[in-house]
């Protein structure tokens, strides 16, 4: 699966300076973060979510025009029967429902092995779209655009 996979910055100033643009932007009426920005976000979401203890590791997202690539690592032992950390890619988009941000996955694989259930995909969008509610959705997005390196958000 293609994913652009421009180097993230992953530390604590990245996750300040999206907090930064989400409270600036809810002001503006619209909210601009960078991916690395966003990825520190949704890192931030999934941990909050499941714990020191859970099955997320990291997180990294990229975007191009209309599109998001993920990578989660889950943590050795999530997985049964497959030894080590795994990579866990997903592709897609993101869209406004009802208020809120929501994923709208195309594509996943475990490494290089695809995941072809839609089950499956439902699943991973209700998870993603669950950890994303407390951060993004506060601010009940009207329109998302995602274009390469940043997603604009616009908010009433």
């Amino acid at each position: 699966m293609y994913a652009p996979h421009r180097e993230l910055v992953s530390d604590t100033e990245t996750l300040r300076s999206a907090l930064l643009a989400l409270a600036e932007g809810d002001r503006a009426g619209q909210i601009v973060l960078r991916e690395d920005e966003f990825s520190a976000l949704l890192r931030a979401a999934l941990a909050n979510r499941t714990g020191d203890g859970g099955m997320v590791e990291d997180v990294e997202l990229w975007m191009e025009p209309d599109t998001i690539y993920l990578q989660i690592m889950l943590r050795e032992g999530t997985i049964p029967r497959i030894p080590g950390r795994v990579a866990l890619n997903l592709e897609g988009g993101l869209r406004t429902a009802d208020g809120r941000l929501v994923f709208d996955l195309s594509r996943a694989g475990v490494g290089v092995i695809p995941i072809l259930s839609p089950a499956v995909l439902d699943l991973l969008e209700t998870q993603l779209d669950f950890a994303m509610r407390r951060l993004v959705d506060r601010a009940s997005p009207l329109d998302v655009a995602v274009d390469s390196g940043q997603i604009t958000i616009a908010v009433p």
